[in-house]
């Protein structure tokens, strides 16, 4: 039903039943299981469709007809339900880790938090989502009000010649009930979770591991959980958190032991003459100072800008809370319960790439931090990246590869030498620097200020939008110059 005849067939019964007509992906080309989703949940989506398409397409089938038991039968449709719910926290981990402004060392929270929801899957396969919501009608042999047959798995199928009837097809069933799909969907869950545990402490570097346990701003974010009274704004916002001192102690010595890695690099050791806390004795300092200004973020006088971070539904909150709580409903991001001034109780999460942002935009959080907090945050992010940024390296592999014999050290040099070279506008000696030039001095030019020029609505007292911003506004972040 993808191409072909039975597409056609499958639009004509999604026109008549006013639903949408779903291609179903023969198969994943990446050949990756997280891949194969998408296509179950197009067949999920579009089940009473095809069941439509399929009758009209094999109308004359009779009941030994195979496909009609693989397609709609009860095993396949709890198969498929129970799959879906089983990889979801696969593909949700592997969704996030894809992004851009993936932080490297998360994949260790969030590897914890993929192996525990599954783990809780496993326990109780017959609570997962899709299953729970449509268990009575599948018992009712019913799903999406298509009605399913009884579930039957095939052996064999051979063939026979009767001597009055002529060559017959001979069929070999065997009867799969709820209770074998289930004990098979169950060792599937178990060792999808073994597989996936299996992965994450194979391939999780031990730098990753140890930026997790200093900069992962949900684990520092749920040791900030606590309360603060609505008509006290001058609270001390150390004194809002529930659990002070492992607070104020996670993360110390592992940060130590960056730090000291931080300053043993060559181009930190030449900046020791302009940073004066360059030392690992000040590490604590350091750290100590990081932990009280993002409880400040949310507990004290800069809560605005830790509010700004946090996410409900979709959308950045604008209310301060009063009360801060870890929620324990499964998922791959830590989920939070805040308490509104008004007693209204709301979930949210954190976007952490907005926090960061804040920690380098914001003047005064970036000033009480200090630039040597911040040049160890630098690195830390620069030390690894996502798929995304390793999809395009290979990219510039490619560009590099010659037609030409070429042995793989030298296409491996000619990758890096491109992958670590500024873009060419920023290469090219005085070259921007040219450019702007001619640009500053033509707005004096007579055909600026001719009104018959098409340029002439650039024009702001014979300047140009250009001119009159560099000398009229100040520069927008100028503590970073």
């Amino acid at each position: 039903m993808g191409t072909g005849k039975g597409f056609a067939q499958l639009e004509l019964s999604a026109k008549n039943s006013s639903k949408r007509a779903s291609v179903i992906v023969p198969f994943a080309a990446q050949r990756f299981l997280s891949s194969a989703v998408g296509q179950w949940k197009s067949i999920e989506k579009a089940f009473p469709v095809l069941r439509k398409s399929f009758q009209a397409t094999h109308s004359n089938a009779d009941e030994d007809f195979p496909l009609q038991y693989r397609m709609f039968g009860q095993d396949f449709v709890v198969d498929l339900l129970d799959l879906l719910d089983i990889t979801t926290p696969l593909c949700e981990l592997m969704v996030l880790s894809q992004s851009v402004d993936f932080l490297h060392w998360k994949i260790v929270f969030w590897g914890q938090r993929m192996v525990f929801w599954m783990g809780a899957m496993v326990d109780n396969l017959t609570c997962t989502p899709r299953y729970k919501k449509h268990l009575q009608d599948i018992k009712n042999y019913l799903f999406q009000e298509v009605q399913l047959f009884e579930g039957w798995h095939l052996l064999s199928n051979d063939r026979m010649v009767h001597p009055d009837y002529g060559e017959e097809a001979m069929y070999t069933w065997i009867e799969r009930s709820l209770d074998q799909s289930m004990k098979e969907l169950k060792k599937f869950a178990m060792d999808l979770k073994a597989s996936s545990q299996n992965r994450l402490d194979s391939g999780t570097a031990e730098v990753s591991r140890l930026l997790a346990k200093c900069f992962d701003f949900e684990k520092l974010l749920l040791a900030l959980e606590g309360t603060r009274r609505p008509d006290s704004e001058n609270q001390n916002a150390i004194s809002c958190i529930k659990d002070k001192s492992s607070y104020l102690a996670m993360g110390r010595k592992d940060f130590e032991v960056w730090f000291r890695y931080i300053i043993s690099l060559p181009h930190v050791q030449k900046k020791k003459d302009e940073l004066h806390y360059l030392d690992v004795s000040c590490s604590d300092a350091l750290y100590h100072r990081f932990k009280e200004c993002l409880c400040e973020m949310f507990w004290g006088n800069l809560k605005e800008y830790g509010v700004a971070c946090m996410q409900s539904s979709g959308k950045y909150l604008s209310e301060f809370f009063v009360s801060l709580e870890r929620d324990k409903s499964p998922g791959i991001r830590q989920t939070f319960v805040l308490t509104l001034l008004n007693g209204k109780k709301i979930k949210a999460v954190l976007d952490e790439s907005k926090l960061i942002e804040m920690l380098y935009t914001v003047e005064s959080i970036y000033t009480k931090l200090g630039p040597e907090f911040m040049l160890s945050l630098d690195i830390a992010m620069a030390s690894g990246g996502s798929e995304a940024i390793a999809e395009s390296f290979y990219a510039i592999m490619d560009t590099q590869r010659q037609r030409c014999h070429q042995s793989n050290k030298i296409l491996e040099l000619r990758t890096k030498l491109d992958w670590l070279l500024p873009h060419i506008g920023n290469n090219t000696g005085n070259l921007v620097e040219g450019i702007a030039q001619k640009y500053l001095e033509s707005h004096n030019s007579p055909m600026l200020r001719d009104p018959r020029s098409i340029r002439h609505y650039l024009i702001r007292n014979n300047q140009s939008k250009v001119i009159h911003r560099i000398k009229n506004l100040p520069p927008k972040y100028p503590y970073l110059l």
